[in-house]
């Protein structure tokens, strides 16, 4: 098996386990990268990132769609860390080279300061530890540099990788019991998700020297439109935060805006 095959089999696995229809045509859209092309393009648009130039880290970087695509724009150094061990195999068989290695969210194996630019797309309701994840992030970014964050918000009635109508703030055996009322296998739900909250996520990106714009509705093409400032702001009142968060963070300074803000890790910076 080629690296090619080896990625179809395992999204049309990861696909089919979820109980979806149309499997092949989400394999199909995984393996074009349109999603990873676009979000490269729009952070070249939207901030100081020189990719010809850059250092990039990629958390969470799976069968390597960010990575391969950061390859074809020809970024300068390429990086990506991913804890499923076949994933980095694959990855790596693709990219030619050993650019992912094996590691966690929590305990990014590099320096502080490492990067002009980290992308952690659909990945922090993965980590067990969201906050620390969150900190590891920050504290590998140069100050200067740039963070592409993006997650949904559970407290939206809506599960993302099974695309069904799921209920907030369920307890996670709850909610592994009402997919499996609705006929899927929980199993992905029950040992990969660990529900977050926008709140949760910035209340703790709020701590460190930052700034950060939502840029979700800018990059989706959605019109500010008065009609859709109402909508947004229900959205907000009923489910404390829009459904799905695409963040550009930079980092103003190394440390905590509140100093005596401990994680478990420590301080980062």
């Amino acid at each position: 098996m080629n690296g090619i095959d080896e990625l179809t089999a395992n999204l049309r696995r990861y696909y089919t386990s979820l109980g979806l229809q149309n499997v092949d045509s989400y394999v199909k859209r995984r393996l074009e990268r349109d999603r990873s092309k676009q979000i490269v393009s729009f952070i070249a648009k939207k901030s100081n990132v020189n990719f010809g130039t850059a250092s990039v880290l990629d958390i969470g970087s799976g069968w390597g769609e960010f990575l391969l695509t950061l390859k074809e724009i020809g970024t300068s150094e390429i990086c990506g860390v991913e804890p499923d061990p076949e994933l980095v195999a694959i990855s790596n068989l693709l990219m030619g080279a050993e650019t992912a290695r094996q590691g966690m969210a929590e305990a990014l194996p590099f320096n502080s300061g490492s990067f002009d630019l980290v992308i952690c797309h659909d990945v922090i309701e993965h980590v067990m530890h969201c906050d620390i994840a969150l900190a590891e992030m920050i504290r590998v970014t140069k100050v200067g540099g740039t963070i592409w964050l993006e997650f949904p918000n559970y407290a939206y009635p809506q599960e993302s990788h099974y695309k069904t109508f799921f209920p907030p703030y369920l307890p996670k055996s709850l909610g592994a019991l009402y997919l499996r009322l609705i006929g899927r296998d929980p199993s992905f739900y029950r040992d990969n998700v660990h529900p977050i909250f926008y709140r949760q996520v910035m209340k703790t990106i709020n701590l460190f020297n930052v700034t950060w714009v939502d840029v979700h509705n800018d990059f989706h093409g959605i019109e500010h439109v008065k009609s859709f400032k109402a909508t947004l702001k229900r959205w907000y009142t009923l489910f404390s935060g829009p459904p799905v968060s695409s963040l550009l963070i930079n980092k103003t300074d190394v440390g905590l805006k509140t100093a005596c803000i401990e994680f478990v890790k420590g301080n980062p910076t």
